[in-house]
């Protein structure tokens, strides 16, 4: 499957060295893949609540360089078919790695996330997503 598609969300950090970083986003993106010869394009919309352990690797007044990993649970807001009899799973769980810099305010993020389960009982196969996402702090 390959994907492209949007994000917006917000998040909690705790302020150690060490720290917790919880998320609630909205994301939504398509897909394209191919099941007994017929093309499928779907497109997801989903409520994801990433969870992640970090590590700030360098922190001064105007910037931090942090590393993290952690995983999500992603729910499928529109019910679609993944395949003639079967739909895509409601639920299912990612584990994912990120590395982010805050520079000022704004936030720059690179990750990688590899789901856990199937996207559905019928399709073999996991989402794999690579995202980079701005933010601001507020």
């Amino acid at each position: 499957m390959k994907s492209c598609g949007a994000q917006a969300g917000i998040f909690a950090r705790t302020s150690e060295k060490l720290y917790v970083q919880g998320e609630l986003t909205f994301s939504t993106f398509k897909s394209t893949y191919t099941f007994q010869q017929e093309n499928y394009n779907p497109t997801f919309y989903q409520l994801n609540v990433p969870v992640h352990v970090g590590y700030k690797i360098v922190q001064t007044d105007q910037m931090l360089l942090r590393t993290s990993l952690g995983s999500q649970l992603n729910y499928n807001l529109k019910k679609q078919n993944a395949t003639p009899n079967t739909k895509f799973n409601t639920l299912t769980c990612d584990g994912f790695i990120n590395i982010g810099t805050d520079i000022n305010r704004f936030a720059v993020d690179l990750r990688y996330n590899h789901s856990i389960n199937r996207t559905s009982k019928d399709l073999d196969s996991r989402s794999r997503i690579i995202g980079l996402s701005v933010g601001y702090n507020f």
